[in-house]
This record gives C-alpha cells, structure tokens and sequence, in this order.
C-alpha cells in the first residue's frame, strides 16, 4: 500500500532522512517512533505530499506521489493525514478559520 523508495531530505546542510526504503501492506500498522529531531515527522509529511523528498519517491497504492496532478488527486482521495499538532493559524477565531476553509 505505501512504498518508500531511498527517501532523502534534509534541512539546510542538516540531513535528517538518509535513503530510507521500506513496504507497508495493506492492513499492516506501523508505529514512527524515535526520539525528537530524527525525522519522523519529515518521514510523515513526505509519505503524506506536505513535503517533497531532496532524493528518492513514495507510492501510494502504486501511485506515484507528486508525479503529475491527476495522480495527485487520485492519491489524496485515498487517504488522510492527522497530524498531532496541526497547523491552524493563531491571528483567527475558529469561526473565522472555518468560513477561510468553507470559501476555499
């Protein structure tokens, strides 16, 4: 269901993911677990389509992510990604974000 194929990213001169490839089968649970600043959340972000890999490529379902727009959508129509801090702009009310999101 999601492949990571030699996935590199790094921020700045700092790498963070250095070739990471693994298999995640349909019904399989994993757990990203390490502690702070190794990547996980980059790993996360880039499986995904926040970020896009420095090197390397991700499939969802044997869709390649970020390979064109059509391909794109038909992966984001398959999946969902809840982070544990998401981001949500502090200058809004909840009201006001909602109407933001609603008018989109």
């Amino acid at each position: 269901m999601i492949k990571v194929v030699d996935v590199s990213h790094h921020y700045g001169l700092r790498p963070v993911l250095s070739h990471l490839s693994f298999d995640i089968a349909d019904g399989q649970v994993v757990a990203v677990m390490g502690p702070n600043g190794v990547g996980k959340s980059t790993l996360l972000n880039i499986i995904a389509g926040i970020l896009a890999p420095a090197k390397g490529f991700v499939e969802i379902n044997g869709l390649r992510r970020r390979a064109d727009a059509e391909t794109e959508l038909k992966i984001r129509k398959q999946m969902a990604y809840l982070p544990d801090h998401p981001w949500l702009p502090e200058f809004m009310t909840a009201r006001e974000w909602l109407l933001a999101v609603g008018q989109l």
